[in-house]
């Protein structure tokens, strides 16, 4: 307004004072009066609506629909999703008895757990993360305020000495008990742990590199000072000095080196344009021109000594069809399924055509869509529905393919998909079945297929279904060598029914998937990425 004033050359007197002064009252009046109409504040009321809704889209799938930790995909989880009516939070920057920060909840929903079936929504919008730290505090009956939050200050330098006091101090409060000698979670209190809900509550392997609370050494900190609730994990803050939990904290950061897992979260991947076919194997020279994405993945059931898996991708398309290459470490290869052999596996997922732009524009992601649950799919009677397509390359498959025969699947499950809802363990059995038949024309081998990708459907837990024999339209070719599956997807940008569709200038949202058989993984046992996105070249 001075700007305004000298520029009209007028003299800056108390009468002019004056006025801007009523001038500036009446906008900030006018200001209050439109808040409501236009939209700038929200009613508590509307932000509880809206969590609960959100936690229904997001959540309920693993915590219930009451936050009580019993959804329909708790079990396939381990460790079990938290009962959050509880009102206890294991990641808290507040002393032991304490409720968390409304901070503390939201890095929980931005970074995910590593180490847990929780992943990271940091894809959600702001509104959407504030909404949800709300709800889920209402759940949990949270209402009084920590009495303090404990800031762990600037890090000491990490010196040889302090990493050996640590491992002194490791010793001597006996956390070699619970998290074992060399930090690799077989202690000989290791298999007897519980949490409060009598669940196994098994130590943390540090040789793993993967902190639930995040990997920095402030995290560390933090876990060994609140301690984590409703866990065996006790607080440290009393019993231990402040030089003496640094020391521990660096002495467990030694264990597991450099690496720090991370949950998956969220990002482009750019399938690039080529004139020439798209390669159909791994090995085609013409992979070296697409861009590398690393991609970390979550184990769905957790294992002290399940190595923590990434996975790197490229994807090429010639505006008619498009191939995605999947490569990951597996120092055992398995082709078989038997009784406790299990086959190594890889699938892509992606939301079906007919979900695509589907739910309400509130719930968008920050890429502007609102994919399906990147777990398999929205089960019937959620407020946004989501059936999700799946590519499932298959070892066993592939290994019976290079041989020069011909895997069997069983006729109905594929050509009846309407009545034949299986779950993953029928599915499953179906296999065993045609594996017996062999294409000799036994019941359950009457379909030879030509790929060892299975095109699938879902709509949620237990209900994965083949679909019909005209929809088995995806390539593939996988290798294992020198400890590293190479796995292909080859398909049409256009695809069939409701397969999903590419199209330029559109992201699509994709999904990975492995299974490793030699950690026994099998069905809802492997480990998964949440949602990313394609994009196709130009």
């Amino acid at each position: 307004m001075d700007k305004i004033n000298s520029n009209s050359g007028a003299a800056i007197n108390g009468e002019i004072f004056s006025f801007r002064i009523l001038y500036v009252v009446a906008l900030v009046m006018c200001s209050l009066l439109l808040i409501p109409a236009i939209g700038w504040a929200k009613s508590p009321a509307a932000t509880e609506e809206r969590g609960k809704s959100l936690f229904e889209q997001h959540c309920s799938v693993c915590h219930g629909d009451k936050g009580k930790g019993d959804g329909p995909g708790a079990r396939f989880l381990f460790p079990k999703p938290r009962d959050l009516t509880s009102g206890l939070f294991k990641v808290r920057s507040t002393p032991t008895g304490d409720p968390p920060t409304d901070n503390d909840i939201l890095k929980t929903l931005k970074n995910g757990l590593p180490g847990a079936a929780m992943p990271s929504f940091i894809e959600l919008q702001k509104k959407d993360l504030n909404d949800l730290v709300s709800y889920v505090k209402k759940i949990g009956e949270v209402t009084e305020k920590p009495t303090r939050i404990i800031r762990p200050g600037t890090p000491p330098p990490v010196t040889k000495k302090l990493i050996a006091k640590g491992k002194e101090v490791y010793k001597q409060v006996k956390c070699w008990e619970c998290h074992g000698e060399e930090g690799k979670g077989d202690g000989p209190k290791a298999d007897k742990l519980e949490d409060d809900w009598k669940q196994p509550a098994p130590p943390n392997a540090f040789v793993r590199g993967v902190y639930k609370g995040g990997g920095t050494p402030s995290d560390v900190y933090l876990r060994f000072t609140t301690g984590m609730s409703g866990s065996p994990m006790p607080s440290y803050e009393d019993s231990l000095t402040n030089e003496e939990r640094w020391a521990v904290v660096y002495y467990n950061l030694s264990l597991a080196g450099p690496f720090v897992a991370k949950q998956p979260t969220t990002g482009k991947i750019i399938a690039r344009k080529v004139s020439a076919q798209v390669p159909g194997d791994p090995e085609d020279a013409l992979w070296k021109k697409a861009s590398a994405f690393k991609i970390p993945l979550m184990l769905l059931w957790q294992r002290p000594d399940a190595p923590w898996r990434d996975i790197n991708v490229k994807a090429l398309h010639n505006a008619k069809e498009i191939a995605f290459l999947m490569e990951w470490k597996d120092e055992t290869m398995n082709t078989t399924i038997g009784v406790n052999t299990f086959r190594d596996g890889a699938a892509l997922q992606f939301p079906a055509s007919s979900q695509m732009g589907h739910g309400d524009a509130g719930h968008k992601h920050v890429s502007g869509m609102t994919p399906p649950l990147f777990l398999m799919g929205h089960g019937e009677g959620k407020e946004v529905a989501g059936a999700v397509n799946i590519w499932h390359w298959k070892a066993d498959w592939q290994e019976a393919i290079d041989q020069g025969v011909k895997p069997a699947m069983p006729m109905k499950a594929l050509l009846d998909k309407e009545t034949e809802r299986n779950t993953m363990e029928k599915a499953t059995a179906g296999w065993k079945v045609a594996m017996v038949g062999g294409g000799t024309g036994i019941f359950g081998s009457q379909l030879l297929v030509k790929s060892p990708v299975e095109n699938l459907i879902a709509g949620g837990f237990g209900t994965l279904t083949m679909k019909d024999a005209r929809s088995q339209n995806i390539s593939g070719k996988g290798q294992w060598k020198d400890g590293v599956w190479s796995v292909v997807f080859k398909r049409t940008l256009e695809g069939a029914d409701d397969d999903v569709k590419f199209d330029t200038g559109k992201l699509t949202p994709i999904a990975f998937a492995t299974w490793d058989g030699g950690q026994s993984e099998v069905d809802g046992m492997k480990a998964l990425s949440t949602w990313y996105y394609v994009s196709l070249g130009k």
